[in-house]
């Protein structure tokens, strides 16, 4: 009888964000959990200025995860070779790239002696530093579509993410209107978006009170923001850009209330996601979650005091150079958003406007003419047409059994 100890294998997945972790790394690691309980799942973070600064919390808290390295332990790993806890040193596996910079991961691997593995949505730079590289591109048959011998197509893992998140919807309530809203999973942006979407809500209610019986506000906290967080941004006037009301956060009811009496549940994303008729969010991971939900959607992407947006690398940097930095910065945003037509992740793959983007010096107020605009539209056609966009769901199953079957063939 083989010894237990002897079957144990070993993936280190790399991230440095939200995204990867909520919409990659956790319907993968339930898929290969179930497919294949004796192999552990570690999760490394790298470097990003895009990380909330709680990945680690999270990542703890995922049943599927079973060791976790910050950003500090990962560098030591790389570079010294010191194993965080939980991480097992001989024993067979591999690493996985979901995010950051790949050469880091390369460099990981290279440490440990383990096959490097790619997953994304585009085939990465230098592809011959990785053993298999795997693509989020709809999958359109039975069995992955493959070009040369290391780079094939496995489908969207994002669809398995929100249908583990959200497994069904709410029926909609006749004459009531339930309106989501994602004010973002960095603090940055949630010190922004909620006083917004307050103000936005008081603005627009008169307007949707005479239409529906009933309108509920429901706001999304994602895994990475505090509830102490969601009350000092409420709360804290300081550092606004945004037209905003403020707010308190009542703890007993779990809910955020204007001195107008505007009234925002605090729900989780998955809450929001199974009970909102429509959505207005940012640009993110959660807009492809929403599209493939169904959920009609908003999606507002804001240009106020642009210069201070986070970029990687040293351009991240740039508005702290005295004068002219600023500057600088705004223009290597204008060469970017330039280049770019759409925001919302639907879109983006479907190259086309399926769902309403507003982009630039926004107010509440025109934001409040493109919902009341929206809201005329049915929404039942505009679900299928999001979920067609997106693709079906099994990307997770056969990423695992592709991997699998790699792994085998090595040996």
């Amino acid at each position: 009888m083989t010894d237990k100890k002897s079957r144990v294998r070993q993936v280190i997945v790399t991230v440095n964000g939200p995204g990867e972790i909520s919409s990659w790394l956790y319907p993968f690691a339930e898929a290969l959990k179930k497919k294949a309980p004796h192999f552990r799942v570690c999760a490394a973070m790298l470097p990003s200025v895009f990380r909330s600064g709680t990945e680690v919390e999270v990542l703890k808290s995922l049943a599927e995860i079973d060791a976790v390295s910050s950003v500090k332990e990962t560098s030591r790993l790389i570079y010294r070779g010191e194993l965080p806890g939980g991480f097992l040193r001989d024993v067979p596996g591999f690493v996985f790239h979901f995010g950051g910079e790949p050469f880091l991961s390369k460099r990981l691997a290279s440490r440990l002696r383990y096959p490097l593995l790619f997953y994304g949505e585009d085939i990465p730079f230098l592809p011959s530093r990785y053993e298999r590289i795997f693509l989020s591109t709809e999958n359109k048959g039975p069995v992955s579509r493959k070009w040369g011998n290391n780079i094939m197509e496995v489908g969207n893992l994002m669809v398995d993410a929100a249908r583990l998140r959200c497994p069904r919807r709410a029926a909609p309530e006749p004459g009531s209107l339930t309106i989501g809203l994602f004010p973002g999973s960095r603090f940055y942006q949630v010190r922004q978006l909620l006083p917004f979407f307050l103000q936005l809500a008081r603005l627009v209610e008169p307007s949707l009170k005479s239409t529906f019986k009933s309108v509920n506000w429901l706001a999304a906290r994602a895994e990475y923001i505090t509830m102490d967080i969601l009350k000092e941004a409420a709360a804290n006037e300081e550092g606004r850009v945004l037209a905003s009301d403020s707010g308190e956060l009542n703890e007993a009811t779990g809910a955020l209330i204007s001195p107008q009496g505007i009234e925002i549940k605090i729900c989780g994303p998955e809450t929001v996601m199974s009970r909102a008729d429509m959505v207005i969010t940012i640009p993110g991971t959660n807009t492809a979650e929403l599209a493939v939900l169904g959920v009609p959607m908003l999606v507002l992407l804001p240009f106020q005091q642009a210069e201070s947006y986070p970029m990687p690398g040293l351009a991240g940097h740039l508005h702290r150079i005295p004068l002219i930095g600023k500057y600088i910065k705004l223009f290597l945003l204008w060469l970017f958003w330039r280049k770019v037509k759409y925001v919302a992740y639907p879109n983006r793959k479907e190259k086309r406007e399926i769902v309403p983007e507003v982009v630039g010096r926004i107010t509440p107020e025109i934001v409040v003419d493109r919902l009341l605009e929206f809201l005329k539209k049915p929404f039942k056609p505009l679900g299928k047409e999001l979920q067609a966009a997106m693709g079906s769901p099994g990307a997770a199953a056969r990423l695992v059994d592709e991997v699998l079957e790699f792994l085998q063939n090595e040996g």
